[in-house]
């Protein structure tokens, strides 16, 4: 998603992104993850954002096969001119930050347009963390929380309730684990039913679900 919103702005309107994760490691995984889909988007589409010809046509980087990989390195540093563990920033202005968390998290990178708390559940003090953050956030910052639960936490488990009571902006957005296609190929669900047979004797069968949760969202044991 982040991808998406940093290739598709307009150049005029650049994207600043702040990834705040509970540790350091964390966040450097999501700026990289978000540097790998920028990567997959085929590099004649930035010409379009780096706009090279004053006269508002697109000079074409790529009208020939990339020859080596030395020939895609060269271009996407003109892409990406600045990647590195901590930040990338590609040639339409937009950036991308990754921080740990801290009351002072959004130090040094300001106006950011977007915020995104990473394990937001597990952030130490994150009620100040994300107070912090948002007041350094430009005019209409948008704020995304990714996180697995960890109790009754002041941040994520209050925001989380709150949203379900339609109580405040945020709009949740569930991912089960069995819902990811990394754990899923091989996985189904049954259920035991009990059968009557011609001779009206009762016996346990299967059957196949496959939505094994609840009208709460609970997968029942």
């Amino acid at each position: 998603f982040i991808a998406c919103e940093i290739a598709l702005c307009s150049k005029d309107a650049p994207q600043r992104v702040l990834v705040i994760g509970h540790k350091l490691d964390l966040s450097h995984q999501l700026l990289q993850k978000v540097k790998f889909f920028v990567e997959q988007i085929p590099t004649w589409f930035w010409d379009f954002s780096m706009n090279t010809l004053k006269d508002g046509s697109f000079k074409y980087y790529t009208n020939e096969p990339i020859k080596d990989d030395k020939e895609r390195d060269r271009l996407w540093k003109k892409i990406v001119p600045i990647r590195n563990q901590n930040q990338i920033e590609l040639c339409n202005g937009c950036a991308v930050k990754a921080v740990s968390s801290g009351v002072d998290a959004a130090r040094g990178f300001s106006a950011p347009t977007w915020i995104v708390f990473d394990e937001a559940a597990f952030i130490e003090n994150g009620i100040d963390v994300y107070s912090n953050a948002v007041t350094a956030g430009a005019t209409g910052c948008k704020v995304v929380m990714i996180s697995t639960p960890c109790g009754k936490d002041p941040l994520y488990y209050g925001t989380y309730i709150k949203a379900k009571e339609k109580k405040n902006n945020f709009h949740i957005t569930e991912f089960k684990w069995f819902q990811d296609p990394r754990y899923n190929k091989y996985l189904s669900w049954w259920r035991e039913i009990e059968q009557t047979d011609e001779n009206g004797e009762k016996y346990k069968d299967k059957e196949e679900i496959f939505d094994p949760c609840d009208k709460n969202g609970v997968v029942p044991f």
